[in-house]
């Protein structure tokens, strides 16, 4: 008789104890896949442990409860060592359930799978001898140029090793781009796409086929970290930057940078972090970068002559637009704005039309007639007189792509020129979205305007780019406001073949001049010395707790309580006294969302040097007995895209 330790699939309170103990008359395999009964339902679990009863008689005699038997062994050979240490890691880095990071790096539908398992079971490997240990490099190349030396020599290198390659992808765009390229180089029976959204029935053809080794490059999203690698040689991810990577809106919130590194780690494979514009963290790559060719001019737009008709074009650009189309060129205007306008005012008693669920200012989306909340998606029809005042003077405030595609048909003097739309309510499938951009690229005369989804490998480079009002990008009070700019602006630039143009009010803003004088690697240096000075990322970590609550002073309230036991604890820890801070409680920047209340406090740790080994192990354990003080109900968030 045996006793079984296993992980259910299935997510369970916090609190409650996440391995559960079961019995069985002959051994399990540690990573196999067996089904139990828990509160009258049954229930799949990882065997994680499996002991003789002789071992444990003691703990059986004295235990305040009757063991149940399991209900069957499913398969037995599920999870290799690798696997379930990787769950392990991300429980541990997370700060989350073991339970539901087993259910994240499974499929939905995993009956299906275990069915087509059984009846295509998985072939053992035999793994050549290699020599490949774990390496870390960052590679500083546009999507153009994929396949530069750099990355084809180590691609070829883990080839002839006959080892798998994984390339994680930010998006279907980059995704689609990327397997073109590699079908012209490699065998297509080779290559194979890891994603939940397949067909299921393709899904569980290419599950089994990267678990036998059947298929030597894997493509990808972020949860292609979760594939079933047993031979694992190299690891690309691909645009290493893009905030895509992190699962920010469900449990567990990871990054697949995080877990790929700890994926590779595991393999003692080797990394590859890919990059399409320089950041702070990796500035120092770029310094040999051959410099953009293109010339960046700044209006003005203080001092700038301006029509009133068409606030969106100052008079100067649409001179430049215009002299670009009538030499069959093409322009991509960048406007990260949706809607048509940003506000809707009383001109009487000044009240702002807000959405009733979140408090923020709703929308006007003219093509579809409604005011739209971009928070909760709440809409209603554009008022034609005040609620407060009962006045008829409404007015629309700001700009939004709308009001710029409705200008634009009407500043173009060649009626002839083609104007593409593409932003995230106009073009929805991502597929027709690259159809768009490469209609576009093969069209004379076109102007593309679009908002930052318009960044997409498949976009060939232009006479002219424009960046139409950046500035409320440096409005925003996040550390990282000001690289986000210089990574918009840096990829305008480069997709100008002559002239890049930034309409401003902040002309005289370190960004906007470091772009105009191609000191951008400077200007991130700068930069980089700043954040290390007032500790924020790369330099520590961050993590953002987050309490939701109908009433605002109970949000408050229990804010406060919380960040006054967490500096506390802080003092009277001496792992962590001179290494962690505390920032809040303060109302989220959107304090109200669906009708619940927001607050953040902010906890920023200094990291060790050292990524792996002892120290890293104490930094995450002492971090962790922290983190165990919130109460529940908390959102736990490391490593957060934004601390607003």
């Amino acid at each position: 008789m045996y006793i079984i330790d296993i992980i259910p699939i299935t997510h369970l309170p916090k609190k409650t104890n996440q391995w559960l103990t079961y019995f069985h008359p002959e051994m399990i395999k540690k990573g196999a896949l067996i089904q139990s009964n828990l509160n009258h339902r049954d229930i799949y679990g990882i065997v994680m442990d499996c002991q003789p009863v002789s071992n444990m008689k003691i703990e059986v005699k004295s235990a305040s409860f009757v063991l149940k038997k399991i209900s069957q062994i499913v398969l037995e050979d599920f999870l290799d060592e690798k696997r379930i240490k990787l769950a392990y890691e991300i429980s541990q880095y997370y700060f989350e359930d073991l339970s539901l990071v087993f259910k994240s790096m499974l499929p939905k539908n995993i009956k299906s799978l275990i069915n087509h398992l059984k009846k295509n079971p998985i072939k053992p490997l035999v793994l050549p001898k290699t020599n490949i240990s774990y390496k870390s490099k960052y590679v500083a190349t546009r999507f153009h140029d994929f396949l530069s030396s750099d990355i084809w020599t180590e691609i070829n290198a883990t080839l002839t090793k006959q080892k798998q390659i994984l390339v994680i992808s930010p998006n279907i765009s980059t995704l689609v781009y990327i397997q073109k390229i590699l079908n012209k180089k490699i065998d297509k029976n080779q290559i194979s796409i890891f994603s939940p959204e397949l067909p299921i029935k393709k899904f569980n053809e290419n599950y089994q086929a990267i678990a036998s080794g059947d298929r030597q490059i894997v493509l990808g999203l972020r949860s292609s970290v979760f594939a079933p690698f047993n031979n694992l040689g190299l690891i690309i991810v691909l645009d290493e930057s893009n905030y895509s990577y992190k699962s920010w809106d469900q449990r567990p919130y990871y990054s697949a940078q995080t877990v790929a590194q700890n994926l590779a780690y595991l393999h003692q494979a080797q990394i590859i972090y890919q990059s399409d514009t320089p950041t702070t963290k990796q500035c120092n790559s770029w310094q040999n970068i051959l410099k953009i060719k293109a010339t960046t001019e700044i209006i003005d737009l203080k001092n700038a002559v301006l029509d009133k008709s068409h606030p969106v074009f100052n008079i100067s650009l649409t001179e430049k637009i215009n002299e670009t189309i009538k030499k069959d060129g093409r322009v991509i205007l960048f406007f990260n704005r949706k809607g048509s306008a940003s506000s809707i005012i009383c001109q009487d008693c000044g009240k702002i039309l807000k959405c009733p669920q979140c408090e923020v200012p709703l929308v006007l989306h003219k093509d579809r007639l409604k005011a739209i909340c971009h928070h909760c998606f709440f809409k209603m029809n554009p008022p034609e007189i005040c609620a407060n005042c009962q006045s008829h003077r409404i007015k629309y405030l700001g700009s939004g792509i709308e009001k710029a595609d409705e200008e634009l048909k009407n500043i173009i003097n060649d009626k002839t020129a083609r104007i593409f739309r593409l932003d995230g309510e106009s073009v929805l499938n991502s597929l027709k979205q690259i159809e768009m951009i490469e209609e576009f690229n093969q069209t004379k005369k076109a102007i593309l305007l679009g908002t930052e989804i318009i960044f997409k490998p498949q976009l060939q480079k232009t006479d002219l780019t424009v960046a139409l009002h950046p500035d409320p990008l440096l409005t925003l009070p996040d550390y990282q406001s000001e690289e986000r700019l210089l990574s918009y602006c840096w990829q305008l630039k480069n997709l100008s073949k002559k002239s890049f143009v930034i309409q401003t009010r902040l002309m005289q803003n370190d960004v906007f001049q470091a772009i105009k004088n191609n000191q951008e690697i400077s200007f991130l240096e700068k930069e980089s010395i700043w954040r290390k000075k007032h500790l924020w990322p790369p330099y520590c970590q961050i993590i953002k707790l987050t309490i939701k609550n109908k009433i605002d002073r109970q949000a408050e309230k229990e804010a406060n309580l919380l960040s006054l036991n967490l500096i506390k604890n802080i003092s009277a820890n001496i792992n962590l006294k001179e290494n962690a801070l505390i920032l809040g409680p303060a109302p989220a920047f959107i304090s109200k969302q669906k009708n619940l209340y927001h607050w953040n406090i902010i906890i920023k740790i200094k990291k060790p040097d050292e990524l792996e080994g002892t120290i890293y192990e104490r930094f995450i354990t002492n971090r962790n007995q922290l983190l165990k003080l919130i109460p529940e109900g908390w959102k736990i968030d490391v490593d957060p895209i934004s601390i607003l």
